[in-house]
């Protein structure tokens, strides 16, 4: 279950989304953004966590650390240090709407994982990529919470839109201008720091906009298009003089035949250094091979998928 949704004691997937429906296809569908309230209700994420102590077998009382329990099942989710501060749901959501200084419907997935120990809120933020006029990629702000104590509390902008916990790794890798909350002191001294941290996102958007829209620029030649293809599959490893194997070139030729996709071709990027860098980008996500959904997931979102399509943006730019 690579996706690690909660399914709690009746059944119910503990999530809930606005807009399209999940690969995994959990959750409580929303009609529109939701409140606070309404995400908490709809991804039944109502439950509270609290510290109790630890006790061993043979009935010592371990001063340093507590546990971190789930109060609806009982469910031991981590240990942690004594001055471990738990973060409520609750909390977490109204933490969110403090820095954005929104109290009104603005959140688009919510939903717990790995039984409780881990929750993510997103919601789709106002700022957009903009290649051309057409050419738009939504950009979202996420908070990420434990109750296991394997992180801090996270709040990031990213392009993925978060909705299991493949996305939410990926989204995590890829996130500028992370803001991080350890689970201790005051949390309202901590939301002015949050604002001032997540305020130079916006520099960053505008940076990427920027080199996506040169690369929107870039013109490509039949021969420059060969080369950057030849540079995106071969190994590092592999010399320059060798022939390239079978097997890469197979993975050249289906990208290169992706180059006459519609999806780019629109908007203008046919024969830029754009549509180029897309058509691995979409090899990458849709025509390489593995064995499941799962495996492909994890490659495009973290593993040498996820690598390629980097590389491939980096070569785009180089040209």
């Amino acid at each position: 279950m690579a996706h690690e949704i909660t399914l709690n004691a009746q059944g119910q997937a503990e999530m809930a989304y606005a807009g399209e429906k999940p690969w995994h296809g959990l959750g409580t569908a929303l009609s529109g953004l939701a409140t606070s309230a309404e995400m908490i209700e709809a991804a039944h994420l109502g439950w509270g966590v609290s510290k109790r102590e630890l006790i061993t077998v043979d009935g010592v009382n371990i001063k340093s650390h507590m546990a971190t329990v789930r109060d609806d099942n009982n469910l031991n989710l981590g240990v942690v240090g004594k001055d471990y501060t738990v973060v409520q749901n609750h909390e977490t959501f109204a933490f969110y709407e403090s820095v954005v200084g929104v109290s009104a419907a603005m959140f688009e997935t919510a939903g717990s994982l790995f039984g409780g120990k881990r929750v993510f809120i997103v919601a789709k933020t106002p700022n957009v990529i903009r290649v051309n006029n057409d050419d738009i990629t939504e950009t979202y702000l996420t908070l990420f919470n434990s109750f296991d104590g394997s992180t801090c509390l996270k709040m990031f902008y990213t392009p993925i839109r978060v909705v299991c916990n493949n996305t939410l790794m990926a989204a995590m890798r890829n996130m500028k201008n992370c803001f991080s909350i350890r689970h201790m002191g005051n949390m309202e001294s901590k939301i002015a720091e949050a604002k001032l941290v997540l305020g130079f996102a916006n520099e960053y958007h505008g940076q990427y906009q920027e080199a996506c829209q040169y690369l929107a620029s870039k013109i490509l030649t039949s021969a420059m298009i060969d080369k950057f293809l030849a540079d995106c599959f071969k190994p590092v490893s592999v010399d320059a003089n060798k022939e390239t194997s079978k097997i890469t070139q197979a993975k050249i030729d289906d990208a290169k035949a992706l180059l006459d996709d519609p999806k780019n071709t629109i908007y203008g990027m046919s024969g830029t250094a754009w549509a180029a860098y897309n058509a691995v980008a979409e090899y990458v996500d849709h025509n390489g091979s593995y064995k499941n959904n799962d495996q492909r997931m994890a490659s495009t979102m973290l593993g040498t998928g996820a690598d390629l399509k980097q590389k491939a943006f980096d070569l785009a730019m180089a040209i």
